[in-house]
């Protein structure tokens, strides 16, 4: 069977020595294609300027795996053993911040417990009040509450670091991610 002029290709027509020219149009297709795409974006960020910040992108977090425990039956406080650095890239930062969410990840084997409590930075945090075990818990943060802790923290900055630490019982970290709603510098 022949192909279009087009260069259509119809997959059950293909012979081996077919591949390496379909490869290399489509590589040529491709570059144009992200030729096309370099240009929209170059445009696009020409254009961000004048949108404000819509144009940025949410702040990265990034936490090491590890078991964080409370080996008292109650720590009021990070300390070795009992904490993990949470570090979250900002970009060019924020003039002004109105909440950070945090959505925290546990292993199933050693997620949050029932009446298992943590804390960010000392600040307090959320007890699990349900029944059962969850592999996800979330604190939302707002200007005021904690008093200075977003404006110290994050306000200006491109790098913030936060600590997590239970105050009773022990998790398995696993990851978290991090949503700002503020406008950027």
């Amino acid at each position: 069977m022949k192909h279009a002029t087009n260069e259509s290709v119809v997959v059950n027509s293909f012979k081996p020595t077919n591949y390496k020219r379909y490869i290399k149009k489509l590589l040529k297709d491709t570059k144009k294609v992200m030729a096309g795409t370099l240009v929209t974006l170059s445009a696009i960020a020409i254009l961000a300027p004048a949108v404000g910040s819509a144009m940025n992108s949410q702040p990265v977090a990034y936490v090491a795996q590890q078991s964080v425990v409370c080996a008292a039956t109650y720590c009021p406080s990070p300390t070795k053993g009992n904490d993990a650095k949470v570090r979250i890239d900002l970009g060019n930062g924020y003039a002004s911040i109105d909440s950070v969410n945090f959505t925290f990840y546990f292993a199933a084997r050693n997620a949050f417990d029932p009446s298992e409590s943590w804390q960010l930075a000392g600040i307090g945090g959320p007890t699990n009040t349900s029944t059962s075990s969850t592999v996800t818990s979330t604190i939302t943060l707002l200007p005021g509450q904690q008093g200075d802790f977003i404006s110290q923290n994050f306000i200006g900055k491109k790098t913030a670091f936060v600590d997590f630490s239970m105050t009773n019982g022990s998790v398995q970290l696993v990851g978290v991610d991090v949503n700002i709603v503020g406008v950027h510098n």
